[in-house]
């Protein structure tokens, strides 16, 4: 069956189909056609406990870069050496 998105948690009217959760209730999985960051804002409305998870998942460690790794977003390393 049809749902639709709940105008207090959205902008648009984005359709999607019941599924049933692994808790057994239904919910309607509209985020799934909506832009992502979109979809992550009407979540953290409707669940805002879920909001830590989300921030956890959007910055990974391999997003950081790390402090060891002196070479720029092209691997172009910039390192000096000192000859005596």
């Amino acid at each position: 069956m049809i749902c639709h998105a709940d105008p207090e948690y959205v902008k648009y009217n984005y359709a999607g189909l019941w599924e049933k959760g692994s808790d057994g209730t239904f919910f309607c999985n509209y985020q799934q056609f909506m832009p992502e960051v979109e979809a992550k804002e009407s979540l953290r409305k409707q669940e805002p406990e879920l909001d830590d998870r989300y921030n956890e998942e959007e910055y990974s460690e391999e997003e950081y870069p790390d402090e060891n790794d002196a070479s720029d977003e092209n691997d172009n390393y910039d390192e000096t050496y000192n000859v005596f």
